[in-house]
């Protein structure tokens, strides 16, 4: 299969891409047209591209779409919202206009590529690894535009969208496939500031007298995410049974109000044993939702953590920066901490992969190696000692 790249403009920045796909039945010869903007050494890699789609599809290979990226992308999360949470959806388009926008101003404004201005068809590895380079670019004061977990994030939402496009052949390959770019790997995440069991039960003896007392105690004794946690009504409560079920979470959208979601994942559906005597429930209740406001509107996460829990902190003497998510990770580490199952402790978080719980709750005491060994002697030779004796032989 043959192509070739010609110069259209005197200044070398526009070039028409020809591939050959050989003969029709009456023997006419059959071409395939693009053309590129740019440098002549993305043109010839668009070639390569080209050249390679035509090779494993033939004459099926779909005609490259005309519609721009930008657009395209909006269309993408507009079909697909419904296959996914509502804070996920309203990501996506929030990346989308960001960081792939087919606006001229928001292009130069940013420093940015104009990937979002391109015809989905002429969407390649090349262009693409351009664009993320743009994004690498730190800000006029030195500082990164954007962190290694968020390059992550904005590279998984273009490479699903591309790929739901060759699944609709619009496009034949998809050019963000982790076979064509180099996926962008965020170092290791450092781990969550949790709580230790002293500083857990210094919280609880503060919290005692707190408004939301029974938020901080159910928080730590759950192990909830903050939506389900705010999402509880007083339907998912047995105190006959002393169970607390997840069925649902509370998302709030930026535009105000609030909507009832499904739990983060089918796992996250679960029920747990509670001590209802500790947490000091009653049967009486008159609202819907377990912890409200004075009117009965369910609690704002950011709301009552910057005006109820960090003053809670500041008092009982914690690290600044505490939060739900905190008392969740709290809960994990304690649960693993006082010998619990792992996989025990996984189906109590909503987690279905044990190996997350381990990596991310885990923390190894300072002395967990000298007293594994020392728990490891004493199992293989109690109170007993080895005796070398002569050069070779060892008798106990």
């Amino acid at each position: 299969m043959q192509g070739s790249v010609t110069k259209r403009d005197k200044r070398g920045e526009t070039w028409l891409i020809r591939v050959s796909l050989g003969r029709d039945a009456n023997g006419k010869r059959i071409y395939r047209s693009e053309t590129f903007h740019g440098k002549k050494s993305g043109a010839q890699d668009r070639l390569r591209d080209l050249i390679d789609e035509f090779k494993t599809h033939g004459a099926d290979c779909p005609e490259p779409s005309k519609e721009l990226l930008h657009a395209y992308l909006l269309a993408w999360a507009e079909r697909t919202r419904d296959e996914v949470r509502p804070r996920t959806a309203a990501n996506r388009l929030k990346c989308i206009n960001t960081y792939f926008p087919s606006d001229p101003a928001m292009i130069k404004k940013f420093r940015l590529t104009d990937l979002g201005r391109l015809p989905l068809g002429k969407v390649s590895p090349t262009a693409i690894d351009e664009h993320l380079a743009s994004l690498r670019r730190p800000k006029a004061d030195g500082t990164p535009r954007l962190s290694h977990s968020s390059m992550k994030k904005v590279f998984s939402i273009l490479r699903q969208a591309l790929r739901y496009a060759v699944r609709k052949k619009k496009i034949a390959v998809n050019p963000a496939s982790s076979d064509l770019i180099d996926v962008p790997r965020a170092p290791k995440q450092t781990k969550a500031l949790a709580l230790t069991l002293e500083q857990a039960q210094t919280f609880l003896e503060f919290a005692v007298l707190d408004r939301f007392r029974t938020l901080w105690f159910v928080a730590i004794f759950t192990g909830c995410r903050p939506g389900e946690l705010l999402g509880l009504e007083w339907k998912h409560i047995n105190l006959e049974k002393a169970e607390v079920r997840v069925e649902q979470s509370l998302y709030r959208p930026k535009g105000g109000g609030w909507t009832i979601t499904a739990p983060k994942t089918p796992k996250s559906r679960r029920t747990m044993a509670q001590d209802i005597e500790r947490l000091g429930w009653k049967a009486e209740h008159d609202r819907d939702f377990v912890f409200t406001n004075y009117n009965g509107s369910p609690l704002v996460s950011n709301h009552v953590t910057v005006s109820n829990l960090h003053p809670l902190a500041k008092k009982a003497g914690l690290p600044a920066g505490l939060n739900l998510y905190s008392l969740r990770h709290a809960h994990a580490t304690i649960m693993l901490h006082s010998g619990n199952d792992a996989r025990l402790v996984a189906d109590r978080l909503g987690h279905s992969v044990v190996r997350q719980v381990l990596e991310t709750y885990y923390h190894p005491p300072k002395d967990a190696q000298r007293d594994a060994t020392a728990r490891l002697g004493a199992a293989l030779l109690g109170d007993r000692r080895l005796r070398p004796v002569g050069e070779t032989v060892i008798k106990l």
